[in-house]
This record gives structure tokens, sequence and C-alpha cells, in this order.
């Protein structure tokens, strides 16, 4: 499944993925590698706003680059002024089921993270 439908600004996130991956002095082809592809392509066209990106991949490369995707797709989303909970109150029941195995995917993937940021505050 991708991530790239209307809600998501492929331009923001890229640029966010780019300056992500500098502050953590990896090169494109680094990240590559570290996400299991063969050349830094993969990463550039992601950050060029070039291509789009599944689920899988973005935990893989928020694994690598040990954030989690809230943090990596934060700001990445524009949703024309409109809020988040009225484009959800649009969804078919199906979308909607979609969405939330997304989100509980999410959760337990980063539980640990999670967690821990619940201890800290």
């Amino acid at each position: 499944m991708e991530i790239y439908d209307k809600g998501l600004d492929k331009k923001l996130f890229g640029k966010r993925l780019n300056q992500l991956r500098k502050e953590k002095g990896i090169s494109s082809e680094q990240l590559s590698e570290m996400v299991g592809k063969s050349s830094g392509g993969y990463i550039r066209m992601i950050e060029a706003a070039n291509t789009g990106i599944s689920v899988d991949a973005l935990v893989d490369i928020c694994n690598a680059l040990n954030v989690s995707p809230q943090y990596l797709l934060s700001d990445s989303f524009s949703y024309e002024g409109e809020t988040l909970e009225s484009r959800a109150s649009r969804l078919t029941p199906k979308q909607y089921e979609s969405i939330k195995r997304v989100i509980e995917f999410l959760i337990e993937e980063n539980k640990s993270e999670l967690e821990n940021a619940d201890t800290i505050k």
C-alpha cells in the first residue's frame, strides 16, 4: 500500500527525510543499503518526490533512522484548511478500517517507543 494519497505532500515528506538523513550524517547510498535497496537512487527519488513510498518502506526507513513514522510524517500532510476529523468523517467504512489497521500497525511497531515517551512526560 502506497502512502502518497491526496493528503501526503511528497515534497514536504522528501524534504523532511533529506533533512533528517543529513542530521544523522547518513548518505542516501548508506540509507538505501540500510533498508535493503541496492543503490542510493531509491532514497534520492523519495527525497525528490519522484516516487511514492509504501508502509513497509516507511517503517524500514524509520527503523534505520531510529525515529517513529509519526515523526517522519509530521508536517508532511496538507489538508487545505480542513481538519483531519472533517476529512475522516467522509471515509467509507472500508476506508476507515484500512486506516485503522495502518494506525494499529504503527502503534504496535512503535509500542516500546510510545511507552518510553509516556514515562518521560
